[in-house]
């Protein structure tokens, strides 16, 4: 479950998660941030990008929060994303960690 009021309608609703080169957003285009996923299924949220004007894990949106670290696997069209250590951003910490289809 999110934390943010304005996350509230994504709540047990489908999501899309996008990897481009170097971020990650969530397909709504407001939760941007800089990632580094490594071979080893290390993954780490590190930054918001510049362009990200949202308040995803603070009140000040160009602040971002401390890293969140994950882990990756991928079985197929399956990507898992599960979390490690991100207690400073809660909402982050639920909506990113799950089970991730291929869709295209």
């Amino acid at each position: 479950a999110a934390h943010d009021p304005g996350l509230k309608s994504w709540v047990g609703a489908p999501q899309t998660i996008i990897f481009r080169e170097g971020a990650v957003d969530l397909g709504a285009g407001t939760v941007d941030e800089r990632y580094v996923a490594k071979a080893g299924g290390s993954l780490a949220l590190v930054a918001y990008t510049s362009t990200n004007q949202n308040s995803f894990c603070g009140h000040n949106p160009t602040e971002s929060p401390p890293t969140g670290y994950y882990r990756w696997s991928r079985r197929k069209n399956e990507l898992t994303i599960t979390k490690i250590s991100d207690n400073h951003c809660p909402d982050r910490a639920a909506v990113f960690p799950g089970t991730w289809m291929k869709i295209s």
